[in-house]
C-alpha cells in the first residue's frame, strides 16, 4: 500500500501499531495525561525501561536524517539539524529502538531486511506522531490504521 511517498506493509503496520500501544501504555501514567511530544515519549519509554536514551541533534552525512547508535549504557537518537521534519525523524528512530531492528547490515547483502525495517521504523513514527499530536485520546492509533488502510 503506498500513501503519498511511503510504502506500507500490512505487517509492518501491525507490528508497528502493537508497538507503539505498548509504548504509550507504559508511559502514560493512571491519570491518563500521557506526553504531548515525541521527545517526552522518548523521555518517558527511557524512564520506563530503566536504560537512558540520549538525543542529540546535529549535522549529519547528506541524505541521512537520523541515526540510532546503542551501546552496553544507554541508546543514541541523533537527528539531523536542518531537516523539516525534526519530530518524524525522531519518532522514526525510536521506532528502531522499540521494534528492536539489528544495527548494521553485514547479514544483509541485498537490502531486504533493512528495507523492512524502514518501513515498520516509519510507520511506528507516523503513528506515534499521530497519537501524540492528537492528544493521545484512547481511539487514535485504530483510527490512524483505518484512515491509512481505507
Amino acid at each position: 500500500m503506498v500513501i503519498g511517498r511511503i510504502v506500507f506493509s500490512m505487517a509492518g503496520i501491525d507490528r508497528a501499531t502493537r508497538a507503539v500501544r505498548a509504548v504509550v501504555r507504559a508511559v502514560t501514567p493512571a491519570s491518563g495525561a500521557g506526553p504531548r511530544t515525541v521527545a517526552e515519549v522518548v523521555a518517558a519509554y527511557a524512564e520506563h525501561r530503566g536504560r537512558p536514551i540520549d538525543v542529540r541533534r546535529q549535522t549529519l552525512p547528506v541524505g541521512v536524517f537520523g541515526m540510532w547508535l546503542r551501546n552496553d549504557e544507554r541508546d543514541l537518537l541523533m537527528v539531523s539539524t536542518g531537516i523539516a521534519t525534526p519530530e518524524q525523524t525522531l519518532a522514526h528512530e525510536l521506532g528502531h529502538l522499540v521494534l528492536d531492528h539489528p544495527q548494521g547490515c553485514s547479514s544483509d547483502p541485498d537490502g531486504a531486511r533493512a528495507a523492512k525495517a524502514e518501513r515498520e521504523a516509519e510507520s511506528f513514527a507516523t503513528l506515534l506522531v499521530r497519537r501524540v499530536t492528537s492528544g493521545g485520546t484512547a481511539g487514535s492509533v485504530d483510527a490512524v490504521v483505518d484512515e491509512l488502510l481505507g
